[in-house]
Order: structure tokens, then C-alpha cells, then sequence
């Protein structure tokens, strides 16, 4: 699964190149189709339902954070997930994949402006076949970006998670991690709200009306506990 889910964040990554720009790395998109193939729960749903609403607060233009990525890797780190403690030590470890995912996203537009040089060079000589080389080069990086932080973010994930399981029993936390799992929801979703409230845009309100009631619902199956 983890050479799947690398595969797919490459992909991911190149949706945020002049390649994609499909929406795929939203979270919810790319983790929707992960969980297409290794299956869902409720608590998998919860935690993209999370995702979403903080993906909601980036900037529409210059988001330094890879929700996409981060997604990606809580679902496959959820596979076989028990209990509100782990599904609390995966938001946080996703949290942290997003925040190094969007440092790598400014290193390769960094990389990306240096270029812009040689772009100008070989414009200026009338040389197409370097611009298609500059131009191929940084959408792969990209996809190498992408497929890269969700297979490190798994591989690290999956060495962290059951110590940090048996470190938070051991200091006696569980329940308050627990805590946080149950409250996460709902403190991400006046985020969503605050940012897309208007009275005016009755079917958006519609809708995050409709995913309060999902995540009440959730709650009451037992989804988070």
C-alpha cells in the first residue's frame, strides 16, 4: 500500500503543476479515491471531513500547506487504526507531513524562479527544445515531491505511531488524546463556516449544514470513540 499511496501522491503532486490544476490534491478528492481502494470507515471519513476544513483556511493563491499529501497519509496509517487515541496521534503526524509538505512545495517554486533565467536565455536563442526540458523538468519535480513526502510520511508514520501509542499509555494521556480526536471535528468546522458563511450563497450553506449533520451523525455511530 505505500508503494500505491506514493504512486497516487505523485500524481497528487502533479496537480499542483502546470500539468494538473484538476483539484485532485484537495484532500478530500485524493483521499476519497484512496479509500476507494483500501477501504473506508467512519473514522476515515471524520478525519478528511477534519482535512477539508483546515485545507479551507489556505490562501486560494500561494497555500504553504499539503493537505493532499497529509491526507494520503492518514488513510493508509488508519488502516487497522483502533480507538480514539491512535486516530488522534494520525490527525497530529498529518498535520506535521502537511506543514514539511508545504516547505517542500516552496522549495521546488523556489527552484522553479531560479529557472526562470534559463527559460529567458533559451527563449532569447530561440531554442524550444530546452524550454520543453526547464518545463518537464520542474512538473516532474513535482510529481517526485509528492510521491516522496507520502512515502516518507508513511514510512516514518508507521514507525512513530505505535510508540507513540505505547508513550501516551504509559504516561497515562490516552484519554486526553482521545480528546482531541473527539473534539477536532468540531473545532474545524467553524473554520469552514467562518470562511464561506453568507446568507446570500443559500447552496453552500446548504451544504456545510448537510456535513455538521454528517459529522453529528458519525459521532453518533460511534465513529469517534
Amino acid at each position: 500500500m505505500i508503494s500505491f499511496a506514493s504512486g497516487l501522491g505523485a500524481v497528487v503532486g502533479l496537480d499542483r503543476s502546470a500539468f494538473g490544476h484538476t483539484l485532485l490534491a484537495h484532500p478530500a478528492v485524493a483521499g476519497t479515491l484512496l479509500l476507494a481502494v483500501s477501504g473506508a470507515s467512519p473514522d476515515a471519513w471524520l478525519f478528511l471531513m477534519v482535512l477539508t476544513c483546515l485545507e479551507s483556511s489556505n490562501p486560494v493563491v500561494g497555500g504553504v500547506r499539503d493537505w493532499g499529501s497529509a491526507a494520503l497519509v492518514g488513510v493508509v496509517l488508519g488502516q487497522g487504526a483502533a480507538g480514539a487515541t491512535a486516530w488522534a496521534l494520525i490527525l497530529m503526524w498529518s498535520v506535521v507531513v502537511a506543514g514539511v509538505g508545504g516547505g517542500a512545495i516552496l522549495g521546488v517554486r523556489s527552484v522553479a524562479a531560479r529557472s526562470m533565467r534559463a527559460v529567458e536565455v533559451a527563449v532569447e536563442a530561440g531554442d524550444a527544445g530546452r524550454i520543453e526540458r526547464i518545463h518537464f523538468f520542474l512538473i516532474f519535480l513535482d510529481a517526485l515531491r509528492g510521491g516522496g513526502m507520502v512515502g516518507l510520511g508513511l514510512v516514518t508514520g508507521r514507525f512513530l505511531l505505535p510508540r507513540g501509542l505505547d508513550l501516551a499509555a504509559a504516561a497515562g494521556v490516552e484519554g486526553w488524546l482521545a480528546l482531541i480526536w473527539t473534539v477536532a471535528p468540531w473545532g474545524a468546522l467553524p473554520v469552514l463556516c467562518r470562511l464561506h458563511w453568507d446568507r446570500t450563497r443559500r447552496v453552500a450553506m446548504g451544504m456545510g449544514l448537510a456535513g455538521g449533520f454528517v459529522l453529528w451523525a458519525v459521532g453518533v455511530m460511534g465513529g469517534i470513540g
